[in-house]
């Protein structure tokens, strides 16, 4: 087929329809422009070729030309994506229909075990060369803009792809392990623009959350274990401070969701405590939040904002309310000096309830056949 660049297609509207050795037949309009005319009269001399034209209705041209530019463009895009690009791309966006909260890729000795975590639970999906793992590690380090050539110590990123038309968002956590780097993407959820309303998540008159809403000081912890949705409590709590008039700026590493109420920072390792404090206050701030809890460095700094009269939001990971006390007096804090910075511990946890999509004698996609989804959360709160 003779190759007719798109800007001449668009600007003649001719559409190449099929040739052979001594003609070409394409489709034009029915009323052709001089300039057309022309055009056509050139290629026929360039190609040496009688050229056959098949008159068209506006409507019908400008439909059939989308359609043939749309697939030159699909064309030339496979063309220019690299077989393991196209393969990774068909991993997220299974597990992005699946409704995953995470994918793992696990190198093994002679393999990479690749598995989703959906509803809670680690499935094994498929099994790929350990051949691979470089250009693997080097496609998701690129793409979350990280530094390919480092694998001694662990990093994390972010990063976007768009698997046939769907924009996925994932946080990215590389970590070394002995047969190679292991990777983890988090999906990000659909809705990753936009804000959580404690409306839509139905926790808006819980009495936890009035309270965060009535005191405007202390330090109030949300835990829970890993999938709970911690994160998307925490960031429902700070939008709806933010609708009440009141300057919230949340430190996390890395950014998880981009919220457009409030402040975001990337907080950096080997951060000081008493700095990051002191600019706070210089911002007259009234909500802090952390988005979790890791260490002992970034507990006082939450609890020396706290005493200082600000309200603390922040996530910690705890199997129950008991566990969350212990973690807070292993990183420093006896349980005897709570009452002087804690407002409150909230913790939730999802609980099995059985699936309303299934349909009897049929595989249901959504809860892959087990009649269970973990779906419904549970709070509890001291």
């Amino acid at each position: 087929m003779v190759e007719i660049d798109a800007k001449l297609i668009r600007r003649h509207k001719i559409i190449p329809l099929g040739e052979d050795d001594v003609s070409m037949h394409v489709g034009i309009c029915q009323e052709p422009s001089a300039h057309t005319l022309s055009f056509l009269s050139f290629l026929s001399q360039r190609e040496r070729k009688q050229i056959i034209p098949t008159y068209m209705s506006t409507l019908l041209l400008e439909d059939q030309l989308q359609r043939y530019l749309l697939q030159g463009e699909k064309q030339n895009h496979q063309a220019a994506v690299s077989p393991l690009q196209l393969l990774m791309q068909d991993i997220i966006l299974e597990a992005h229909l699946k409704k995953c909260s995470d994918v793992h890729f696990e190198p093994q000795r002679k393999c990479i075990l690749i598995r989703f975590r959906c509803q809670g639970q680690l499935m094994d999906v498929k099994q790929l060369d350990i051949d691979y793992l470089d250009s693997m590690a080097s496609f998701l380090k690129t793409n979350a803009h990280l530094d390919p050539t480092e694998r001694r110590i662990p990093q994390d990123g972010q990063l976007s792809l768009s698997c046939n038309r769907v924009r996925i968002h994932c946080r990215l956590s590389c970590l070394p392990s002995l047969h190679g780097e292991s990777f983890v993407l988090r999906l990000l959820p659909e809705n990753i623009q936009k804000d959580f309303t404690l409306s839509q998540l139905g926790i808006l008159n819980l009495p936890f959350i009035r309270e965060i809403f009535d005191k405007s000081q202390g330090l109030w912890l949300i835990t829970g274990l890993i999938g709970s949705g911690k994160t998307t409590t925490y960031y429902g709590i700070l939008s709806e401070l933010c609708r009440r008039n009141k300057r919230v700026i949340s430190l996390e590493n890395p950014i998880e969701i981009p919220n457009k109420n409030f402040t975001q920072i990337t907080l950096r390792q080997n951060f000081n405590s008493k700095e990051i404090l002191r600019h706070l206050l210089r911002q007259s701030t009234d909500v802090i939040g952390i988005g979790e809890i890791r260490d002992s460095s970034l507990l006082n700094l939450a609890v020396n904002a706290a005493i200082t009269g600000h309200c603390v939001l922040a996530t910690l990971h705890a199997s129950n309310l008991a566990v969350a006390g212990k973690r807070l007096e292993n990183l420093g804090y006896p349980r005897e000096t709570h009452g002087s910075f804690l407002g409150g511990i909230l913790f939730q946890r999802l609980m099995s309830v059985t699936c309303p999509y299934c349909v009897p004698n049929t595989h249901c996609t959504r809860c892959n056949g087990t009649r269970v989804l973990k779906r419904r959360a549970q709070f509890e709160f001291v």
